[in-house]
């Protein structure tokens, strides 16, 4: 839920009984938490763990890439199945930036490959834990000319999230997950919707595999000149620039 602060300072009094079990995980989980807040340049001293599936969660541990990567680690990530299975929160990251870098024609040629891209082969319909990859297949797939591909997988991606609102409550990320969706599809009234429902039952766009914020997601880019958009843009500043100060605080570190 974004309480960032609250999280360090419960992990603060565990890290400080170095001789129990948790101490270690705790360090960890707060450098993973100062570094996404900007109150550390240092990279945690060990990455996530790979989450193999098509499981959904919230955590604050973010898969720390920076920049796309480059053609040859881009192959090598996506070299098989398995592969692309361990690299999928790396792969996801990875498509992001490239997306922003105009590189779509190797996420198609991906896409097009024996391994699929980010879990979606060509033809294939996104499930529940899919949403989020499926409108970067969607997006690639129209800058490279196919937008009828594209278009009919959104299709298919707007049913599953219909049905699943129709069956009752919704984790936090699936609003997101849709707004995504949605935005790409032009209903940009349905995203914002999605996008406040999200602010407003706690998400604060920090899951794994999220950009450093989420203006830049690269769903959101038709969302970008919308007031209501920049108005939540606007919630999410001031929420994290809070959490920052807070953190600061308690961990005795300069903001």
């Amino acid at each position: 839920l974004g309480d960032f602060s609250e999280a360090v300072r419960r992990w603060s009094i565990a890290a400080a009984a170095p001789e129990t079990r948790w101490a270690s995980a705790s360090r960890l989980s707060i450098e993973n938490t100062t570094y996404m807040l900007k109150l550390s340049d240092k990279l945690p001293s060990r990455p996530p763990l790979p989450v193999v599936g098509s499981g959904r969660f919230g955590a604050q541990v973010r898969a720390p890439t920076v920049s796309a990567p480059s053609a040859a680690e881009w192959r090598n990530r996506n070299r098989s199945v398995a592969a692309a299975l361990v690299n999928h929160d790396e792969n996801i990251v990875g498509a992001k930036l490239m997306l922003a870098a105009g590189r779509s024609r190797e996420l198609v040629e991906t896409y097009d490959s024996s391994t699929g891209l980010l879990g979606l082969s060509r033809g294939g319909k996104p499930g529940v834990c899919q949403l989020d990859v499926a409108v970067i297949v969607a997006l690639a797939l129209r800058a490279e000319g196919r937008r009828e591909e594209a278009d009919a997988l959104l299709r298919s991606a707007d049913a599953v999230i219909r049905a699943t609102y129709r069956r009752g409550r919704v984790p936090t990320w699936f609003d997101d997950d849709a707004a995504g969706i949605w935005a790409a599809q032009g209903k940009s009234g349905e995203a914002i919707k999605a996008l406040d429902r999200a602010f407003r039952r706690g998400w604060v766009h920090s899951a794994r595999t999220d950009l450093a914020t989420f203006a830049k997601e690269p769903a959101f880019r038709l969302l970008r000149g919308d007031p209501r958009f920049r108005q939540l843009q606007s919630r999410y500043d001031v929420h994290w620039a809070r959490e920052r100060r807070e953190t600061a605080q308690i961990l005795g570190v300069q903001s």
